[in-house]
C-alpha cells in the first residue's frame, strides 16, 4: 500500500512537471509512461507481499521439520526448500513482468512522440 501511495505521489510531482508542455502527444506520452510505472511498481509491490508469504511458510516448516526429525523432518526440509525456491521466482517473474510493462510505456510514448 505505501509502495500505491509513493507512486501516486511521484505520479502526481510528475505531472505537474509537464504541465509546462501544451503539446496534447507530449502529455499523452508522459500519462503513458507514468502509468506503466506505476502498473510496475505494483506487479513488484503485489509479488514482494506474495513472496514473503511463502517465506513465513518456508520458515515455518523448517521450524516444524527440525523438531519432527527423521524422514517426516526430511520431507518438510524439502518442501521448506521449495516454497523459499518458489519466493525467488515469484520475485523473479515479477522482475521480469514489471520491466516488460515498462518497457511497453516507453515504446508507446516513443511512437506517440515520433508522431
Amino acid at each position: 500500500m505505501k509502495t500505491i501511495i509513493f507512486t501516486t505521489v511521484i505520479c502526481g510531482i510528475a505531472s505537474l512537471g509537464g504541465c509546462t508542455s501544451n503539446d496534447p502527444k507530449e502529455r499523452a506520452a508522459d500519462a503513458i509512461e507514468s502509468n506503466a510505472s506505476a502498473q510496475a511498481s505494483e506487479i513488484k509491490a503485489t509479488a514482494a507481499q506474495r513472496a514473503e508469504v511463502l517465506q513465513n511458510q518456508s520458515s515455518q516448516l523448517a521450524t516444524e521439520a527440525d523438531k519432527a526429525g527423521g524422514y517426516q523432518g526430511q520431507t518438510l526440509n524439502v518442501r521448506a526448500d521449495a516454497l523459499k525456491k518458489e519466493s525467488h521466482i515469484v520475485k523473479a517473474q515479477a522482475s521480469a513482468q514489471a520491466d516488460a510493462v515498462k518497457a511497453a510505456g516507453d515504446a508507446q510514448a516513443k511512437a506517440i512522440r515520433s508522431q
